[in-house]
């Protein structure tokens, strides 16, 4: 069954124009925060199949997600007013409270293969297991075929390893196989051992949810793992790269905000919300300074002296 809470990420990357046409204005999945006055822009995703800027597109989308997901757990009333090229810094322009504040959103992932002198193998190998579900959601919308979200969880152990494997091959077997179920919107399916299909190999099982017209598909990598209580040390390193970026951030907006986001779909984003209600941590030179982690939901805004904190949101 789908986890508790669950609010996967996805870029469904469509080809054809028709699915252009049809999934440009749709609304992410949870998206209950206010609309934009009219007249102004809705933040609409934009989903392009160009290979050239497949992964620009990817990134943006999946920073957008993690915004859309900040302002509906905040409670904060913006709106994106520009998204920046790769290059550009800060990553975002927003307008608060009819203040443009950059905004510049970076992903928190703990390596837990501790000892390992080579690197993480664990980071290494769901990177490649969420290769293969980003190729295989791609091959899957290729083609016209039925919207929906896809959970897809692999054997054996979390991050276990595709190396060597025809990772190819997998993702084109499971984009095929998701097209064998014609799914309603809203009924949920899965696909296991005990399916009339035969699962790719390293694939435990797989959950898809049919979905209507006006929801963006969403697919994701699940992968078991325990959480950690979120502590100092975890974002220390990622201030120090982005203190030493901030005088950058402010030659395009004088206020500027930071989005810290951790993944709990995966072990290296797997976070548990800190006992108390404040919890001293490493200076932030941002004007603002939050912690986003899904899908424990929880929420650490720094204080205005940019070290001590307090938690907004569980």
């Amino acid at each position: 069954m789908k986890p508790n809470n669950f609010k996967t990420y996805s870029e469904c990357q469509p080809q054809r124009d028709a699915q252009h046409r049809r999934t440009a204005n749709r609304t992410p999945i949870g998206n209950h925060a206010s609309s934009p006055a009219p007249n102004e822009p809705h933040i609409a995703t934009v989903l392009c199949g160009c290979s050239c800027t497949m992964t620009n597109n990817r990134q943006k989308l999946r920073e957008k997600f993690w915004i859309e997901r900040f302002r509906e757990e905040s409670r904060l009333n913006f709106r994106i007013d520009d998204t920046r090229n790769k290059q550009e810094r800060p990553d975002f322009l927003i307008r608060h409270e009819g203040e443009i504040v950059g905004l510049e959103v970076t992903e928190l992932q703990i390596d837990r293969d501790y000892g390992n002198e080579k690197g993480s193998t664990l980071q290494k190998d769901l990177g490649l297991q969420q290769s293969v579900v980003d190729r295989a959601q791609k091959l899957y919308f290729s083609k016209d075929c039925i919207a929906l979200n896809a959970q897809i969880y692999f054997r054996g152990d979390s991050g276990q390893s595709l190396r060597g494997s025809n990772r190819r091959s997998i993702a084109e077997a499971i984009a095929d196989l998701l097209r064998t179920v014609p799914v309603a919107p809203m009924e949920q399916y899965r696909f296991d051992s005990r399916s009339d299909q035969v699962l790719p190999e390293p694939v435990s099982f797989i959950v898809v949810r049919g979905l209507p017209d006006s929801i963006l598909p969403r697919w994701q990598l699940i992968s078991p793992g325990w959480a950690k209580v979120f502590d100092a040390p975890d974002v220390e390193s990622i201030l120090v790269a982005k203190n030493a970026l901030y005088a950058a951030y402010c030659k395009t907006a004088p206020t500027n905000w930071l989005l810290i986001v951790a993944d709990g779909s995966k072990p290296p984003g797997m976070f548990r919300a800190p006992a108390g209600s404040f919890i001293d941590l490493p200076r932030s030179h941002f004007d603002k300074t939050y912690f986003l982690c899904e899908p424990s939901c929880f929420i650490i805004e720094w204080s205005e002296s940019g070290r001590s904190s307090r938690i907004i949101s569980h």
